[in-house]
């Protein structure tokens, strides 16, 4: 609770002070109350004291209008205000908005003052729901159903586009988008994401436009799951028990549980898609996956000896699962022989490909940007759309990878400098924060796609690849040792002596002139 009086400690050199307070600016009906003391701070602030001034703009919003109250205003909130208030009361509730992070290569523009929207005191429940059609409609048609939510969204998406470094035609569609949808909803209805598609077909953004309503909380994302339409499409033909059986463990796998964590989409569907030729076989002699012995999963297993990993995984996955919710009696797969991973050995790259990956490069910005990347420092492509502009100093000569910085050699130096000149020219109000910003990224705040950096070398090689030869040099230029390797790289010791292992196999002479850009890296003497 706050109180009228607030007291604070006595400093060296303060002085006690008595005030007075201004007539009818503080009633108090206790004997003796007319004066108080305080040690070091004012009790008032030109009369007033500060509950009465939080009362004033607190009854000013109320009103709906934003504006700093004067004396007349907090006189009268002394005399009918109820000078009471709980922590962080005073302050009003305004619609949720996100915070840009840091740029360093580009600063957005501090967007226009944002009209305050007050709060919605009474709703009016709908009896009949009705789907939308925005096909047609103009916003010069339709006046809006509230004007004040109306102008809220206006400030709000002008915010947004600051922050965000929209170009002006982004800023103007996606605006014109957003009004028309408030224009016929109200503050209390949410806006379906299944009406926002129909903008698609008047070639407005649509994504754009989710994020605003999003942000305002004015949402109901009622799109169709494509990753549950394409389960149900997977689980199709299945006898409803096994299908219901499957069900449960998928929906593990998407969600968790109360032990687990829900796994990534591409291991959802990989073990689905491994699985399934298994259950389509349990359908024409079982009913349910109780029926399933030992047996039956040692021989699907076992019949395909490249993927006997993948399918021993998946089996154990299906089954653990499925029996910690006693769905079966037993686990057949608990008793199925270790299966390892059979990785292939790596190989260096071809004699002749890196002269054909240095003239591609020598076209490209992004193209020399991933060579760099991938060729030295032996990045994947998830952790190149994952660099951000923060990770990278170029005065320090610096790169952080997976919170751990790394020394810059001039080659990476000088392609991160020229894609920072080629994404400053072709996109110069971008705010997302990575340093690699597509035409589908440039609007949001997301990564680029993986496979981005893979379609840039335009099938000549792959970011795997070059990251593999760039391992296999290191590793023959260290004489074999796994520490060093994992040290430079952040690898697994299992990984680091993967490698080790290949050179120790390879036919190439661990004396002959190798690379040296991992010198750059390591700071090997």
């Amino acid at each position: 609770m706050r109180s009228s009086a607030s007291t604070g400690t006595r400093q060296p050199g303060e002085t006690s002070q008595v005030i007075q307070p201004a007539p009818g600016a503080w009633p108090l009906n206790w004997a003796n109350a007319t004066k108080i003391k305080l040690r070091g701070k004012l009790a008032l602030d030109r009369g007033f004291c500060r509950l009465c001034r939080n009362q004033a703009i607190l009854n000013a919003r109320t009103l709906g209008e934003f504006r700093k109250p004067d004396d007349s205003d907090r006189r009268d909130a002394a005399r009918s205000g109820l000078q009471l208030f709980f922590a962080g009361m005073q302050r009003s509730a305004q619609l949720a908005r996100p915070v840009s992070p840091v740029q360093q290569c580009h600063v957005p523009h501090p967007g226009p003052a944002r009209v305050w929207l007050p709060p919605v005191r009474a709703v009016q429940l709908r009896l009949v729901d009705v789907a939308r059609d925005v096909r047609r409609v103009r916003i010069a048609d339709c006046p809006p159903v509230d004007p004040e939510l109306s102008e809220y969204v206006r400030g709000y998406v002008e915010d947004l586009a600051a922050r965000r470094g929209w170009s002006a035609a982004t800023l103007e569609r996606v605006r014109a988008a957003a009004l028309l949808l408030v224009a016929i909803h109200g503050r209390e209805e949410p806006v379906r994401a299944s009406t926002v598609t129909q903008l698609a077909e008047r070639r407005l953004p649509v994504e754009p436009v989710c994020a605003v309503l999003a942000g305002l909380g004015v949402l109901d994302d009622d799109r169709d799951d494509a990753q549950r339409a394409w389960i149900e499409k997977q689980l199709s033909g299945l006898p409803d028990q096994i299908r219901d059986e499957t069900a449960a463990w998928i929906g593990q796998l998407r969600d968790g549980g109360p032990r687990s964590r829900p796994r990534a989409t591409g291991t959802l569907r990989v073990y689905l898609r491994t699985i399934r030729p298994f259950l389509i076989e349990c359908a024409a002699q079982y009913t349910t996956l109780r029926q399933v012995t030992s047996a039956d999963l040692e021989t699907w297993v076992t019949s395909d000896p490249k993927r006997r990993h993948m399918r021993a995984s998946a089996a154990g996955s299906l089954f653990r699962t499925l029996k910690a919710r006693r769905l079966v009696f037993a686990d057949p797969a608990q008793r199925l022989p270790p299966a390892r991973r059979q990785l292939p050995v790596p190989v260096p790259l071809p004699p002749g490909l890196e002269a054909q990956i240095g003239a591609l490069a020598a076209g490209s910005a992004g193209t020399l940007l991933v060579v760099a990347l991938a060729g030295v420092h032996a990045l994947t492509s998830s952790e190149i759309t994952a660099v951000q502009l923060q990770d990278v100093a170029l005065a320090e000569r610096r790169l952080r990878v997976r919170g751990d910085a790394r020394p810059l050699d001039s080659f990476t130096a000088q392609a991160i400098a020229g894609y920072l000149r080629y994404r400053q020219r072709r996109w110069p109000r971008t705010a997302n924060p990575h340093l690699i910003v597509t035409r589908l990224t440039c609007n949001g705040l997301a990564p680029a796609d993986p496979g981005t950096v893979k379609r840039w070398l335009k099938g000549v090689a792959t970011p795997a690849r070059l990251r593999q030869s760039r391992l296999l040099d290191e590793a023959i230029a260290s004489g074999g040792d796994p520490l060093i390797l994992a040290t430079m790289f952040g690898l697994a010791a299992q990984t680091s002596s993967r490698y080790t292992d290949a050179t120790r196999d390879s036919p190439i002479d661990p004396r002959s002139p190798q690379p040296q850009g991992g010198d750059h890296i390591s700071g090997r003497r």
